[in-house]
């Protein structure tokens, strides 16, 4: 697997250092593949994240279930968390 940080996208490389431990304690990964415009260099700011997952976790599962399970353990954001002090 490349390191997170020799990821040239900046948006890919910020989710996946935000996500990529959560990812690993839920799904164990066999694969993590990333493809489409955020890979080959042609994303556009507005642009959305390609990534399959290969995992046991999903087996038996249907396909549109499988993302769905994802997305609600694994939500995308384009915010990424930040620590706040309150006063």
């Amino acid at each position: 697997m490349t390191p997170v940080l020799e990821i040239a996208d900046t948006e890919l490389r910020d989710y996946l250092a935000v996500n990529l431990s959560r990812i690993q304690e839920l799904f164990s990964p066999r694969h993590l593949i990333a493809f489409g415009s955020r890979v080959n260099g042609t994303a556009r700011p507005d642009g959305d994240l390609d990534l399959i997952v290969v995992s046991d976790a999903f087996e038996g599962i249907p396909f549109l279930e499988r993302s769905r399970r994802f997305n609600e353990l694994v939500p995308c954001s384009r915010t990424l968390p930040t620590s706040r002090k309150d006063s």
